[in-house]
């Protein structure tokens, strides 16, 4: 089943039975160091122009919890990420190039609210980091009206800005899940101009 299916349904059992998290008996501590893991859907995309892919994205990072605030350091990568080949657009090509994201990798610090202190807990999230990204982009020069293909590689590193929501859902003393969406943006000082919607399902270890 696809992540941004799995989503929509844990958060809707979320809403659905507040009053059984809320009977059951849960304690919050007042500091909560935690590691967390996460799996996601991800879309990569230009506003301008061009989506670069909806693949797996993993990512994983460390967090403190103090009240109702939460502060995490977090790392994520897209996985699948394909350039689509170049198109030609003259008579005859020789050659061959490609065009579009190869990889891309953020990292981010967060702060979090949390609305509840019971077993399920909805927060919002916000966050400034860095998206480095792998890009081709192909050079055809054409004589006579025929094409020669080259490529050219380029490594961008671009401010990200992100924000989102999520319900952390605390299932014993140590063990959490967390359902999240979030979207970050990296229009500010990239040459890319790249922003992402991460769709995920994480899990958290406290002490």
């Amino acid at each position: 089943m696809r992540i941004h299916y799995v989503l929509p349904a844990v958060l809707a059992a979320a809403m659905v039975i507040p009053g059984a998290g809320e009977a059951q008996t849960f304690q919050a501590r007042k500091v909560e160091p935690e590691i967390f893991g996460s799996v996601a859907s991800a879309r990569l995309f230009r506003f301008e122009d061009q989506a670069f892919g909806n693949d797996l994205n993993l990512g994983i990072g460390l967090g403190v919890r103090v009240a109702r605030f939460g502060f995490e350091f977090e790392l994520n990568r897209m996985l699948g990420l394909t350039p689509a080949p170049a198109p030609c657009g003259i008579a005859r090509c020789i050659g061959s190039a490609q065009e579009g994201v190869r990889s891309a990798t953020i990292a981010s610090g967060n702060a979090l609210y949390y609305f509840s202190d019971s077993r399920i807990q909805p927060y919002v999230t916000g966050g400034i980091g860095a998206l480095r990204t792998r890009s081709v982009s192909s050079i055809l020069f054409a004589r006579d009206n025929v094409g020669t293909f080259s490529e050219r590689e380029e490594l961008d590193t671009g401010l990200a800005l992100n924000a989102g929501a999520g319900v952390r859902i605390v299932v014993n003393d140590v063990l959490s899940i967390r359902p999240e969406i979030r979207m970050y943006d990296s229009s500010v000082q990239s040459r890319q101009n790249l922003a992402m919607i991460r769709t995920s399902i994480g899990a958290s270890v406290r002490w």
